[in-house]
């Protein structure tokens, strides 16, 4: 082999095709969506659930949630409530151990980027990041117009810009992060 490549495999800037890893599945409770996913959902990747608003898209994160834990139990579950809303005692009704799950409060999705990558670099182990939602994330610049302007798609950018940061820790630590999203009808008004 050249002796160029060898070095470079060395070092740890490239790899064999049989050393990148493989993500696991983590089962969501519903036998169908398991099957359509072929095992569950990936970690390692970013994942999306979307839907009309009271569609139970949060009940099901909880399951999958659930199953994370049990799955990992040495690990944490950081679920980003960027709606300001999250009650535990509801997720506690899907979720057995909720002792083992942490919440993020942003005031902004701009911060979730730099503190995830805090808490992972602490040493806290993550199986799943739950982002909840993406539609109630306010950005920095929102705070900053004036309340009557529409901001439509204004927060694309940032979430953007935070998985770009967030998809080599998942896929480094082996995180599954899920998304939750709302399909509307009509954009920018509620």
């Amino acid at each position: 082999m050249n002796k160029s490549l060898e070095k470079l495999f060395e070092n740890g800037l490239i790899m064999r095709t049989k050393d990148v890893p493989i993500p696991e599945k983590i089962k969501t409770t519903s036998i169908l969506l398991d099957y359509i996913l072929q095992g569950g959902l990936n970690t390692r990747r970013i994942s999306q659930i979307y839907g009309q608003t009271g569609a139970g898209k949060t009940t099901l994160c909880a399951c999958i949630a659930n199953n994370a834990l049990k799955q990992y139990p040495e690990k944490y579950i950081l679920y980003i409530d960027t709606e300001q809303r999250a009650s535990i005692d509801w997720l506690g009704q899907f979720i057995e151990d909720t002792s083992r799950i942490l919440f993020m409060q942003p005031s902004v999705i701009e911060e979730v980027g730099n503190n995830v990558r805090e808490i992972v670099n602490s040493g806290i182990e993550l199986s799943m990041i739950i982002l909840d939602s993406v539609a109630g994330a306010g950005t920095a610049r929102s705070f900053d117009k004036d309340l009557n302007i529409a901001q439509v798609g204004g927060a694309s950018m940032a979430i953007g810009a935070m998985l770009r940061v967030l998809a080599p820790i998942c896929n480094k630590n082996n995180i599954c992060f899920l998304l939750v999203n709302q399909a509307r009808d009509v954009i920018g008004g509620y």
